[in-house]
């Protein structure tokens, strides 16, 4: 996935942690991946898409 300065409109992410993190608290990643497929409330939910900065 490549990392580009342009962030995802209506996806709002918190974790500064991340590569994709866009100060304002937006995503930069090309597309979010959530998962499991099977979840059943949003603690069961991860991002995939998380890249630790550096």
């Amino acid at each position: 996935m490549n990392h580009n300065q342009n962030p995802i409109n209506r996806v709002k992410c918190v974790v500064n942690t991340c590569e994709h993190y866009v100060e304002g608290d937006k995503c930069s990643a090309e597309y979010i991946e959530v998962q499991p497929q099977n979840a059943l409330n949003s603690q069961e939910t991860d991002c995939s898409t998380f890249m630790p900065k550096g």
